[in-house]
């Protein structure tokens, strides 16, 4: 089973976390309908945030986060959401 944690920082980009959480799902709904017997999924995916804190999104939604990046060692891939530098608060 593959692990794969996303990161998300303050001001990602919510369908940075969000989209690629969807694929995944759909792999493991795709790997179980072509392996039946198989009790495994393809994939467990996580999201984490650098010190495993809840952060605010870019829409200011709250993202919370399974654990740190730092104790997601196992994981088999990483990936980083968009981040936006800037964000006008008016």
């Amino acid at each position: 089973m593959l692990k794969i944690a996303v990161m998300a920082y303050d001001n990602c980009l919510l369908s940075g976390i969000a989209g690629p959480l969807d694929l995944f799902t759909i792999a493991n709904w795709e790997y179980r309908r072509l392996q039946p017997e198989s009790k495994a999924t393809f994939c467990r995916c996580e999201v984490v945030t650098a010190g495993g804190d809840p952060v605010t999104s870019f829409n200011r939604l709250p993202v919370l986060p399974k654990r740190s990046l730092s104790a997601c060692q196992d994981a088999d891939r990483k990936g980083q959401t968009a981040v936006s530098r800037h964000r006008s608060d008016a």
